[in-house]
């Protein structure tokens, strides 16, 4: 490899420089050189000849670049690593030679001749040599122009004697040989972590192509089941289309052939009756008594014909039967793989199979039709990929979920069926006391699950429950941590942000809200053990919600103030408690600063009656009363939670809002306007509104029924 790099060196090199080639061009002859290098020789010539071959031109060539060599020449530039430049001797006079060694002391570097005299003069031989170098200044103390021998550990930087003497005395200074040696060590030890890193990256790189290859093989399969499953399918609807034509045809025959005989038989007693008829007609132009009064009797008898008001035909054919039929097969072909697929998404699920999972999956076979005793259909390439177990020790193509695909999976459960969390919240604990061993992954698990509440809407409440629940049945052993402590430490990092997060960007200022909100919920749900006392609250978050609405007040914008206001509705009667238990005024506080912000701020009027509100609230001691009623009886005088929460309508994508909400009129009046928010109930006894135009309600009390059944069907949804 080496010769062959020497021969295309040799062949890019100029005859006259002895240089790789710069701006080459071409003779006429053939020979190539650098356009600067034979423009100055044949400047300097009285002749134009070619350098290499001598051939004599008759004209001076007009030189041009050849482009394809420049190419070829900065290609070959940019491989070829570049030459450290030679350190030449400062003694040498006519032909410098390469030096030998640098000296320090002398700040000089010398060739072999020139440094003969360091090496035998006994002055000379004291003086620090070393490998050549262009800048020996660097290696000198620019203070005392002494050679940097020493290192200061205390201040990190190379020193001379002088300055280890003054500038670093008392300071911790060491040879730079030893200070080196050990660097040395140290840039082992940390080659040695790049080199695994790369080990590990490559054998991550090889478990990845053998996934993709594992995944590849899987989804050959899956495709030729898939394949063998609807072309079996199809030859099925097929069968059934031509057995649907087939039965149509023979019905169609034997309705024709059962039409022609009944309409025979109708003829025949057509032709009957018409006889009847003209024996009535001439009894009745009759004027002999006698006759009629014999013939009467025979005349009324009632003839021997069918009842054909009973009998009607069918004039369309009934498809119910062959679908049924095909029902039925598809059941059979299907049976197998949903079974198959249905097992895994619940293997797959959080919820335990002994619980909601089971009942589901019961009513999802129910409702297919599926049947356990339906012969399982197996396409042929299955068989070769049911257990398949590969040589590499993996699990097959479904691994074990993460802890995060966990905490994903826990999190929108709860979210969508909160009234499970009861009978669920045991089996979610269990299932996480066998992910969480060691204090790493304890630090993850609070992460997610911190991440999960203050990011999806509605959640804050059930978050804080289940953080209340983990801190109280999550361990690891040994016990290095707990959960609550780094659930503690988690939100200390936002709460110390508080300043820049409310004068923050939109998203800054949203995802400090929910923060905000979470860490309500948290202050109202999180329960601290202490001995055989009562449970109690965190005081920390106590002093932390106090410290959250002052920075939401000293920047009072819009959102900040609207965040303020549901901390507030969600958690101010149990603050003002706890602080008057404590002997503290810290409510009236708040209160002042939310009449001084309506007196003084440029927040807008919706926010402003929004806080006026509040005041209102608290001043009614947030709508509690001393004596409670039963809840048959409940009315704004006596029930205690009877203000305690407006009613809360939704949009149509789901988010709730009261008419605390700045944009309250628009988005109910939004409500008003959706059909579908209104039961499917009030469709009754196929009419087609549940209120009859014939009795029409006032506007006025038509109104009032609305928001009294958005408010019944908000209560519901909660």
């Amino acid at each position: 490899m080496s010769s062959s790099s020497g021969r295309l060196t040799e062949e890019l090199q100029c005859s006259l420089c002895l240089d790789v080639f710069t701006d080459p061009v071409s003779t006429p002859c053939g020979h190539n050189f650098c356009k600067t290098c034979l423009n100055k020789c044949w400047d300097n010539s009285q002749t134009c000849s070619c350098p290499y071959c001598n051939e004599i031109f008759k004209q001076r060539p007009d030189l041009k670049i050849n482009t394809t060599l420049r190419e070829l020449v900065d290609h070959y530039k940019k491989k070829t690593p570049k030459k450290k430049p030679e350190v030449l001797c400062d003694i040498c006079e006519e032909k410098k030679l390469k030096a030998l060694k640098s000296c320090v002391v002398c700040q000089s570097s010398y060739c072999e001749t020139h440094l003969e005299r360091h090496l035998r003069v006994a002055g000379l031989m004291k003086h620090k040599l070393m490998e050549p170098v262009s800048n020996l200044e660097d290696y000198i103390c620019q203070t005392h122009e002494r050679p940097l021998e020493l290192f200061c550990r205390d201040d990190r930087t190379c020193v001379c004697p002088m300055c280890a003497l003054t500038d670093h005395k008392n300071h911790k200074t060491v040879p730079l040989e030893e200070e080196s040696e050990e660097k040395k060590t140290q840039l082992m030890k940390t080659q040695k972590d790049v080199q695994q890193m790369i080990q590990e990256r490559i054998k991550k790189i090889q478990d990845m192509k053998l996934s993709a290859e594992v995944r590849k093989r899987n989804t050959e399969m899956e495709r030729a089941a898939s394949v063998e499953l609807f072309t079996d399918l199809i030859r099925s609807i097929e069968r059934c289309q031509t057995e649907l034509l087939e039965m149509m045809e023979e019905q169609q025959k034997a309705a024709e052939k059962q039409e022609e005989d009944l309409i025979e038989e109708l003829e025949q007693e057509i032709t009957k009756l018409k006889m009847r008829n003209t024996e009535l007609e001439q009894i009745l132009h009759t004027e002999d008594h006698l006759h009629l009064l014999q013939s009467y009797s025979s005349l009324c008898s009632p003839t021997n014909t069918r009842n054909w008001p009973e009998i009607s035909m069918k004039t369309h054919v009934s498809l119910r039967s062959a679908l049924t039929q095909l029902q039925h097969t598809l059941d059979e072909k299907l049976t197998k793989t949903e079974l198959k697929r249905m097992q895994y998404a619940e293997s797959r699920s959080p919820i335990p199979s002994g619980h909601n999972s089971s009942r589901a999956a019961d009513s999802l076979v129910k409702n297919s039709k599926l049947s356990t005793a339906t012969p399982e259909f197996i396409p042929g390439c299955y068989a070769s990929f049911q257990d398949d177990i590969y040589s590499d020790g993996s699990e097959g193509y479904y691994a074990e979920p993460s802890l995060a695909d966990l905490i994903q999976d826990f999190v929108s459960h709860l979210n969508s069926s909160p009234g499970s969390f009861e009978s669920e919240i045991d089996y979610i604990t269990d299932t996480l006391n066998s992910y969480v061993t060691t204090e790493e992954i304890l630090q993850e698990l609070v992460k997610l699950i911190y991440i999960q509440s203050t990011s999806i809407p509605n959640f804050a409440y059930t978050g804080a429950r289940l953080c209340n629940h983990l801190s109280h049945h999550i361990s690891i052993s040994p016990a290095s941590g707990n959960f609550r402590q780094l659930l503690l430490k988690r939100c200390q990092a936002e709460y110390e942000q508080r300043e820049q997060a409310v004068r923050g960007d939109p998203d800054t200022q949203k995802r400090f809200h929910s923060y905000v909100l979470f860490l309500g919920e948290l202050y109202l749900n999180l329960e601290i053990k202490s001995g055989k006392d009562t449970p109690g609250r965190a005081n920390v978050l106590l002093g932390g919600l106090k410290d959250l609405l002052n920075a939401l007040f000293s920047h009072p914008d819009d959102p900040n103030l609207m965040c303020a206001v549901k901390l507030l509705k969600l958690s101010g009667s149990i603050l003002e408690d706890t602080w008057k238990e404590k002997g503290q005024s810290d409510m009236d506080e708040v209160i002042k600063k939310i009449e001084d912000i309506v007196l003084e701020a440029k927040c807008s009027r919706d926010v402003k009656q929004m806080l006026l509100k509040l005041v209102e609230l608290r001043s009614s001691n947030w709508g509690r009363v001393h004596t409670a009623a039963v809840s048959s009886d409940a009315t704004p005088d006596n029930d205690p939670n009877y203000f305690m929460n407006e009613p809360t309508f939704y949009t149509a994508d789901g988010t709730p809002f009261t008419a605390a909400d700045p944009e309250y009129s628009e988005k109910y009046q939004e409500i008003l306007d959706r059909e579908d928010y209104f039961p499917d109930a009030y469709e009754e006894n196929g009419s087609d509104s549940y209120f009859s135009d014939e009795d029409e309600m006032d506007p006025e009390i038509e109104e009032a029924f609305e928001k009294f059944c958005m408010e019944l069907d908000a209560r519901r949804k909660k």
